[in-house]
């Protein structure tokens, strides 16, 4: 593959030094996007030099070859201004500093909405500084304003030293825009102090997204992405509904020049964590593994090296084709863990999760220096089957409190610290899990836990009963 960059090197000089310059000035200035939008994706050296090497992947060499010098050095000095809008200009700090929190987030909401706008502007108005004459910054100012929301159907053919096909031109521009959303783009710094909500909406799917892949004898375009719980499945789609809808709305000037793609596909893996899951829940459900999962994210060949990797690490056992769980207790606190941040509900509430709490109740009061009759033991077997967090904190309490003086060989009363945290997983699950919950059950058993007088218990049941119905 032939860079475009490449080629104006060889063919025009004059071309590629202007255009050096340009690149350079870019780059100098382009960090002071980040005043405005401190929370946004980075729209600087990383993101620019992204989308000209997706340009390139784009363009097949038939096209490159048919682009002009002028059109060649025009396309690669918009994309590496179509985003200046975004810098403060003139006073803009000043003005800024001297707004209220929401006058600024208006204002920066504004300024990103208009940004292509503001990046013909600021051409226009640095056209010597950049060394462009009338003519160049013009027809890049435009292509710069054309990616993205501007109707490339008002835009004609530009006749400077050469044709320059505008519309097409933007358009490239744009489709390339838009497929920047892989790893690739972020960095671990640029998500410094930012919320949720917003890590969840404009980082999250740079995560999961590898790469574009552009398939021209199919004319798809491909992201290539991998998920890690069922919710990801859910932002790429919208990921690949907005790529979709973009290309859509420009397929004619692609076409124009050259460039022909008419759908944007996803070629999906789930992650191999994910996947393991799935076989474990189908597993303990006795359903088919294979007929159990989404065949537009998990591939059969996944499911059978999954499966290898489970038998090898003894988490399920093979007999006469048929499979089933280990119930080894440190193998199980491997399986254990892996549910923690999805399907715990499904994976704990099973005949499996209740055998190996039965199984491995003397190692956890061994673990406690704790000793209980057989009516205590079978009321705290029986709590223990409707609480994750407590068989969690019971499994894992040595690496859960990292306090060097925390020794649980030098307990005094490991019945009352095992009793807590039933009760604390109680307090924590009770409407996490309340599906699963029998509230008319739970009073005669829980009361007879060691610190808590009947009154107490009946009135905590009552509240949490109250609260997880809403």
């Amino acid at each position: 593959m032939i860079a475009l960059r490449e080629i104006l090197k060889s063919s025009d000089s004059d071309y590629y030094s202007r255009f050096q310059e340009i690149e350079s000035s870019v780059i100098s200035v382009m960090s002071n996007t980040r005043f405005f939008f401190p929370t946004y994706t980075n729209h600087d050296f990383k993101h620019l030099n992204n989308v000209e090497d997706i340009i390139n992947s784009m363009l097949t060499e038939d096209v490159k070859e048919d682009l002009s010098d002028e059109e060649i050095f025009c396309l690669l000095s918009a994309t590496w201004l179509h985003d200046i809008g975004m810098i403060p200009v003139n006073n803009e700090k000043e003005e800024y500093d001297n707004k209220t929190p929401e006058e600024r987030k208006q204002f920066a909401k504004k300024v990103r909405f208009e940004h292509n706008i503001r990046s013909k502007c600021y051409i226009e108005n640095h056209k010597e500084e950049l060394n462009l004459d009338d003519f160049e910054a013009d027809i890049i100012g435009n292509i710069c304003k054309g990616h993205r929301q501007v109707d490339l159907g008002k835009y004609g053919d530009v006749h400077s030293k050469t044709k320059v096909r505008l519309a097409s031109l933007s358009a490239i521009l744009r489709l390339a825009d838009e497929c920047d959303v892989s790893h690739n783009r972020e960095t671990t710094l640029s998500q410094e102090g930012v919320d949720e909500e917003t890590l969840e909406e404009h980082y999250k799917i740079h995560e999961l997204v590898r790469t574009p892949v552009f398939d021209h004898e199919n004319k798809i375009v491909k992201i290539v992405t991998i998920g890690y719980v069922d919710k990801d499945k859910s932002l790429l789609i919208k990921c690949r509904n907005k790529i979709q809808s973009e290309l859509d709305n420009i397929i004619p000037y692609l076409k124009k020049i050259g460039v022909d793609f008419n759908k944007i596909e996803l070629d999906c893996r789930m992650d191999k964590n994910y996947i393991k899951k799935k076989i474990i829940l189908s597993i303990i459900n006795d359903e088919d593994i294979y007929s159990n999962v989404d065949k537009e994210w998990i591939h059969e060949s996944d499911i059978v090296n999954c499966l290898e990797e489970l038998k090898c690490d003894k988490k399920i056992l093979e007999n006469n084709n048929k499979y089933s769980l280990t119930k080894d207790i440190e193998l199980f606190k491997e399986i254990f863990q892996m549910f923690l941040n999805e399907w715990m509900g499904e994976f704990f509430f099973t005949e499996y999760v209740e055998d190996i709490i039965e199984k491995s109740i003397y190692d956890i009061e061994k673990k406690f220096r704790a000793k209980f009759d057989s009516e205590e033991r079978r009321i705290r077997i029986n709590l223990l089957k409707n609480y994750p967090t407590a068989i969690y904190i019971l499994l894992f309490i040595d690496k859960i409190i990292n306090y060097p003086s925390f020794n649980l060989n030098s307990l005094q009363d490991g019945e009352l610290l095992f009793d807590s945290i039933i009760s604390m997983g109680m307090f924590n699950d009770i409407h996490r899990y309340s599906d699963n919950i029998h509230f008319e059950n739970i009073y005669d058993d829980f009361k007879n836990l060691k610190f808590y007088d009947n009154e107490e218990v009946k009135n905590k049941i009552n509240f949490y009963k109250v609260y997880s119905e809403g």
